[in-house]
């Protein structure tokens, strides 16, 4: 009897959790009377990647029901939902049951509705809201610009600018004690379309105002749902250039970011993408330091692409004992390890400037190796056939080949500086960062 009665208050429990939402998933429903039996899907922004959560039609009368996957719960970003193979309608997922309904051949503002939303409503209003003031706010500079302080609208007009502006400033205070998504979405947008635009050409003020924005108020989780991730990412480049005043914080500023991460998955995506940013920009310097934050930070057991590369170049800093070379022998010499691609244009302008220094290097007692990430034996001997000094390998393996793996070469062209006993001196990815010297 005590089983049964048991069960019975299972059952219970169970219909008054689902009847609270707590087992329910989360739901998407669409009413898009335009597009009977068009193909729908649904698609999770994540980082650069985007992750379709749902393919299917809707149906004759445009409507389809959809449940996000158990393994997205808790998914605070933005959807993209496609109807007929192309973007219809970006809108907010944070805990919500949505409902959308479209009358129009496309979505737009005026005749698309989010029922039991106040995400999606929300984030629109605030946006229009603050699209129409700031463009009020730019119009009354440009008109304040061009006129007389004694002109007798002037002062009318720079109390009405003023007011727009402490309007705008208790708007973004409202913003930063908000606890919704659309608050954080917005913010990131103001960013990225008002804040980040022309940083390179930026005064000091400017861009010391960004890096602090960057360590103290960037939140790097809704950043990776927001569809802004590489957008953002990049626009900041600018002020970690190596003749910028922040170049060499970049690593630390970074750490921020990465110290505040809530998941394994952003943590290791942001980890690459800085990576990719160290490569692109040859900075090898900030390679070795993000790779010794890595390895002695968070814990990563299994390093996978970019990382397990990282983590190799971190082995083969300076001062350690090269890899040997799988199709020869290192020479008891100074020696230039060339790692290049004939098909790469920067390649052929750093291997013509070490062709060009070959007689100098000769000199100084340096032997130079290159080595192909050719797939094509043609084209590599057609391209080898130029070079200068004797050594040239190409195991016809691209970057999967041993001597690329072992040296962790992810981009070309790459250079590795090695003394007498074949330890690292340094790696580059430009010929004139070398320093060459007969001691």
């Amino acid at each position: 009897m005590m089983k049964k009665q048991n069960i019975f208050l299972g059952v219970i429990l169970v219909l008054m959790l689902s009847s609270l939402g707590i087992l329910s998933a989360q739901t998407i429903d669409t009413y898009f009377p335009r597009h009977p039996y068009r193909p729908v899907s649904v698609i999770l922004n994540n980082g650069v990647k985007g992750d379709t959560i749902y393919d299917g039609e809707l149906d004759d009368k445009g409507k389809v029901h959809i449940s996000i996957p158990e393994s997205y719960k808790g998914y605070r970003g933005l959807i993209t939902l496609t109807v007929g193979y192309r973007p219809f309608v970006n809108f907010i997922v944070a805990g919500e049951d949505i409902s959308i309904k479209c009358d129009g051949d496309e979505s737009l503002m005026e005749n698309t509705e989010f029922i039991n939303s106040e995400e999606n409503t929300l984030f629109y209003r605030w946006a229009y809201e603050q699209q129409k003031r700031i463009e009020k706010i730019v119009s009354l500079e440009n008109t304040l610009r061009v006129h007389s302080k004694e002109d007798s609208f002037y002062e009318s007009l720079s109390s009405e600018l003023q007011r727009l502006k402490d309007e705008q400033q208790e708007f973004e205070q409202m913003l930063s004690q908000s606890n919704l998504y659309a608050a954080r979405l917005i913010q990131l947008r103001t960013l990225y379309n008002n804040e980040l635009p022309h940083l390179a050409y930026a005064d000091i003020k400017h861009q010391t105002y960004i890096r602090n924005y960057v360590r103290d108020s960037l939140d790097i989780n809704s950043l990776y749902t927001s569809a802004l991730w590489f957008g953002v990412l990049n626009s900041l480049v600018p002020i970690y250039e190596k003749e910028a005043s922040f170049h060499s914080s970049f690593i630390e500023d970074m750490s921020i970011l990465l110290s505040k991460t809530k998941s394994d998955r952003i943590y290791l995506e942001l980890a690459d993408n800085l990576f990719s940013i160290c490569q692109a920009m040859g900075w090898n310097n900030h390679e070795e330091e993000l790779a010794s934050y890595l390895i002695n930070g968070r814990h990563i057991t299994e390093p996978t692409g970019k990382i397990k590369l990282l983590f190799s170049l971190f082995k083969l800093s300076k001062g350690v004992k090269a890899p040997q070379l799988s199709q020869g022998i290192l020479p008891k010499k100074k020696t230039i390890l060339a790692f290049y691609d004939s098909g790469c244009g920067n390649c052929t302008s750093q291997m013509n400037k070490l062709t060009e220094l070959y007689p100098e290097l000769q000199t100084l007692g340096y032997e130079v190796i290159s080595l192909s990430s050719d797939v094509d034996k043609a084209l590599f001997e057609h391209y080898a056939e130029k070079l200068p000094w004797k050594t040239k390998y190409c195991d016809l393996k691209g970057f999967v080949g041993k001597d690329f793996s072992n040296y962790g070469i992810m981009g070309t062209p790459t250079f590795y500086l090695l003394d007498e006993k074949g330890i690292v001196q340094g790696r580059y990815a430009r010929i004139e960062d070398i320093k060459i010297h007969d001691k």
